[in-house]
């Protein structure tokens, strides 16, 4: 008796090894940085961006599926970069260059809808983790400069094709947003002091990738 227990547990453990998976993935995708209005000691710098491309990649695991589907976590790593467009100094129109950048370190959680096809897999997803934000602008005889790290959000849907057993293509779009990075300003008309401003950081777009279950 013990040993049918026993060779009943050690079946099960397996059968639910098998159906949950170790995974890593790799993306890349199109970014659009948000307008941005960053505020200090009578200073105000409002900024736009291009739309650029981004990059990242992810280890994870997926548990065993549901009778709905199957919730995933994975931690990612995602790089960002955008050219400025434009920027305003307290109103005035100036010709900015440089850009704005940034690398994440997010904690995600999924959810997979297995049981809607075989193939076509939907998802939607959320993350927390710390977003490094890095500002080199210059305008002028000014800058508008500086790093930090912050925390971070985003919101995730998607969905993935299932190409094999092992093999899986997916896109996803997803918003970010990073807490309020503190950057500096310094130099121009004003007087010539470093000043600190208040920031924030969000930026929506469409990645493409691949998935790979171990």
């Amino acid at each position: 008796m013990k040993f049918s227990v026993m060779t009943g547990i050690v079946a099960l453990l397996v059968t639910n090894s098998a159906m949950a998976d170790w995974y890593a993935s790799g993306n890349f995708g199109y970014t659009q940085l948000g307008d941005q209005t960053s505020t200090g000691p009578s200073r105000r710098v409002e900024a736009d961006f291009d739309s650029d491309v981004n990059f990242g990649g992810a280890l994870g695991y997926s548990f065993t599926p549901q009778d709905l589907g199957r919730f995933r976590t994975e931690v990612e790593f995602q790089a960002r970069e955008n050219e400025v467009d434009g920027l305003n100094f307290n109103g005035n129109a100036t010709n900015p260059n440089g850009d704005m950048s940034s690398y994440s370190v997010l904690f995600n959680g999924y959810y997979d809808f297995t049981s809607l096809h075989d193939k076509f897999i939907p998802y939607i997803g959320a993350g927390i983790g710390f977003t490094r934000v890095d500002a080199d602008i210059q305008y002028g005889a000014a800058s508008f400069n500086g790093d930090d790290t912050v925390l971070a959000f985003q919101g995730i849907f998607g969905v993935s094709y299932q190409a094999s057993d092992n093999l899986s293509l997916f896109t996803d779009f997803r918003y970010h947003v990073a807490d309020d990075p503190e950057l500096n300003r310094f130099g121009g008309p004003a007087p010539a002091a470093n000043v600190e401003l208040e920031s924030e950081y969000d930026t929506y777009g469409i990645n493409f990738g691949v998935r790979y279950d171990f």
